[in-house]
């Protein structure tokens, strides 16, 4: 066997650990065991530590997503040539997020160490690249031809829908998931309405630079940088989900919010800032 198939094999068997020993050495080395294999080749699995293991799953969750949506073109007749209507492209986008998001369900629990490792910014290339390369995959299934700035300003919004609800699901205590669905669906529904409100906000987001992943989002203009970040100390409360964002960014973007208090300043730009609970309507 190959070393990269062995690789895989590796990582993929100790996903199933993850919830037992996080994203760490210990779940490959469980995972050899069960194997079969040496527990040495922990150091072949993942070179570079956890951060392996957290890439692998985001890569193959990923994949198995990209197979997914070709079934679902292929099973519905999907023609290259028919452009799909705004609620068909609307209906395939919120399908395929959740069906992305379902995927790290199993190991919710564990998810905030994984993007804590995501991150850092020794893999903050890495992660960027997985999150362009899933909402670039999601687009092209959904049959989007655009060739000028709104090819940027649609990978960029849906990540941001993508990185929100991700964040929203690990203080979500309602059934099924539910209010995360919900919210999911208003984010895109908001997205829906660029030329109304996205569009020049998006495409400003191309021309002053964003980063997202993770955890944390930036949005770096000349003269702010507006942040959305998770606030976690140890040990994680998924209820106690903060979000630390300009006041400034609220009106730019039209993040719904309540509970709020003015509490923070920007080290930037010495503005107010505050926290709030996310609302999923």
């Amino acid at each position: 066997m190959a070393d990269a198939e062995l690789r895989h094999r590796v990582l993929e068997s100790a996903i199933q650990f993850v919830p037992i020993y996080g994203w760490s050495r210990q779940a490959v080395e469980a995972a050899c065991q069960a194997e079969g294999l040496p527990s040495g080749l922990h150091s072949l699995a993942m070179p570079q530590g956890p951060i392996d293991l957290v890439l692998h799953f985001y890569a193959s969750r990923n994949q198995r997503l990209a197979e997914a949506m070709s079934e679902w073109r292929l099973g519905e007749g999907a023609s290259t040539q028919t452009r799909p209507t705004p609620n068909e492209v609307d209906a395939f986008l919120y399908r395929a997020l959740k069906f992305r998001l379902e995927q790290i369900i199993p190991i919710l629990d564990t998810w905030p160490q994984a993007l804590g490792l995501l991150a850092l910014p020794s893999n903050v290339p890495s992660s960027v690249g997985l999150l362009a390369q899933l909402v670039d995959e999601v687009w092209a299934q959904a049959g989007d031809r655009s060739t000028d700035m709104t090819w940027y300003a649609k990978r960029l919004g849906l990540a941001y829908v993508y990185n929100l609800t991700e964040v929203y699901m690990l203080q979500d205590k309602s059934p099924e998931f539910a209010d995360s669905w919900v919210f999911l669906r208003t984010r895109l529904s908001d997205l829906r309405s660029l030329k109304q409100m996205n569009l020049k906000a998006v495409t400003s987001m191309v021309r002053d630079g964003v980063m997202a992943f993770g955890n944390v989002m930036y949005f770096v203009s000349p003269k702010h940088a507006y942040e959305i970040q998770l606030q976690s100390s140890p040990p994680f409360s998924k209820s106690g989900l903060i979000l630390k964002l300009h006041s400034s960014c609220i009106r730019r973007f039209g993040i719904r919010s309540s509970r709020c208090c003015w509490r923070w300043d920007c080290a930037q730009c010495q503005g107010r800032a505050f926290t709030s609970r996310l609302d999923p309507g």
